[in-house]
């Protein structure tokens, strides 16, 4: 059944990895950093500190607090070799967070932020031409994350932090009958050779008796769910040793999943010469993963009140995933697939103008690299490298602050090799996504 069981598994429960950087981690967490390329591990100065530094927090007196919400829109496509055009469903997602830091004493501060990772939606039609490999993938996350930061003195901050991280994905894909039937193919002649037929009688029974009706059945549909809440931890360092320059280092752990999921199917033959319901059955299943560690550095410069100027780089630990071992408990069974992703980096780069005492305006850019290798590309999260331009404005009232950001994310083009075993066909990627955010902050 291992024929069977790497076409049909081998994206399972990828959609849960390939959501962080490089696949589809999110950049929306704050609006003022999004207008800024995402650039703030330095800056780090006011409640969304908590997801880019939480050792920032400790320049926030007394409570401060930040909302935001971040609509998101694809417009992603696949195009085969024969010009056929596929379009990834296109519907607007709309991404919340919600931060709260406060001053415990001169030296202490307590930071909660609850915000969206990651998240995927990256649906086809049911009938396109990659269906057997993935026809819908989706996955929602929320972490809760609770910093306690220390103020060493006037220049330095540390923090600690944990996090409860909750996600549930859904993936369907298409199981081509025949396909199986095929793969099956010596076991099949095995049998039929030891009822006595010669070679080429057997043959031609299996074309005729089992492979060619298996090609007039309708597709199974296969339906794979899973959820799981798993714990982390966070360590953050924040330097400011004058009025121009602040630095910043933040670390993510690692986390070990076991996912507890469950395969749903439909549109399954029964009573055909071969049994489809013996193999695809409803059951639960387990998927055992390494999500990699998290590493962001950062520098801010200010030259003088009005402007500030930053650079990040983030490091993705990939090479962690260098195999996915999934389990269901009907015919598929078991399966380990080699991965072997990179470690990648992501760079940003942002800068803020303050007009006046009311107003400020931000730009900003950032690179991600994909680490997917081409040989383990597929379609479950069709993604490359990518590029985000982006802008915002804001408006101070009192302690309040109102903004909004623009990011427009360009997918750099992708060709993906056809491997056939896999039911991945030979495509080319493309794609832009709009990336759109408003929030409010409050501090003393």
């Amino acid at each position: 059944m291992r024929s069977i069981k790497y076409g049909v598994m081998t994206s399972v429960f990828l959609a849960c990895m390939s959501l962080f950087g490089g696949g589809f981690g999110l950049f929306e967490h704050s609006t003022k950093a999004l207008g800024m390329g995402g650039a703030f591990v330095a800056r780090a100065d006011n409640a969304t500190a908590i997801y880019f530094n939480p050792a920032g927090i400790t320049q926030l007196e007394g409570l401060s607090w930040a909302l935001t919400t971040s609509p998101i829109q694809p417009n992603v496509s696949l195009t085969d070799m024969g010009g056929n055009q596929y379009k990834v469903d296109s519907s607007l997602t709309v991404i919340p967070s919600l931060y709260l830091t406060y001053q415990l004493s001169d030296q202490f501060w307590l930071g909660v932020g609850s915000y969206v990772p990651f998240g995927l939606a990256t649906k086809m039609e049911e009938n396109w031409a990659g269906r057997y490999n993935s026809h819908n993938a989706e996955a929602s996350s929320l972490n809760l994350n609770l910093n306690l930061a220390y103020k060493v003195n006037d220049h330095l901050s540390l923090a600690f932090g944990l996090d409860a991280q909750m996600f549930d994905v859904t993936l369907e894909q298409k199981i081509l009958p025949s396909a199986i039937v095929y793969s099956q193919r010596e076991g099949i002649m095995a049998g039929l050779l030891a009822q006595g037929m010669d070679a080429a009688t057997a043959e031609y029974v299996f074309n005729t008796q089992f492979l060619a009706p298996s090609a007039e059945l309708k597709d199974i549909n296969q339906e794979i769910s899973g959820d799981k809440t798993c714990l982390g931890y966070n360590l953050a360092l924040h330097y400011k040793p004058n009025d121009f320059v602040s630095m910043g280092v933040s670390y993510r752990s690692s986390v070990d999943y076991d996912i507890d999921g469950k395969a749903k199917y439909r549109d399954v033959t029964q009573g055909f010469i071969f049994p489809f319901e013996s193999i695809f059955y409803d059951a639960p299943g387990l998927a055992k993963i390494e999500l990699p560690s998290f590493l962001y550095f950062g520098f801010a410069y200010f030259p003088n009140e009005k402007l500030c100027f930053e650079i990040d780089a983030w490091q993705s630990g990939w090479s962690t995933y260098d195999v996915l071992d999934v389990f269901i408990e009907n015919g598929l069974q078991s399966v380990q697939t080699i991965k072997n992703w990179d470690d990648v980096w992501m760079f940003r780069a942002g800068c803020e103008y303050v007009i006046n005492d009311s107003w400020y305006a931000t730009l900003g850019y950032l690179y991600d690299e994909s680490p997917i290798p081409d040989e383990h590309m597929d379609f479950t999260l069709p993604a490359s490298d990518r590029d985000v331009y982006s802008f915002g404005i804001g408006f101070t009232k009192g302690n309040y602050c109102f903004e909004a950001s623009y990011g427009y994310l360009k997918l750099q083009d992708r060709h993906v090799e056809a491997r056939p075993s896999e039911f991945i066909l030979e495509m080319d990627i493309e794609g832009n996504v709009n990336l759109y955010s408003i929030g409010v902050t409050y501090k003393k």
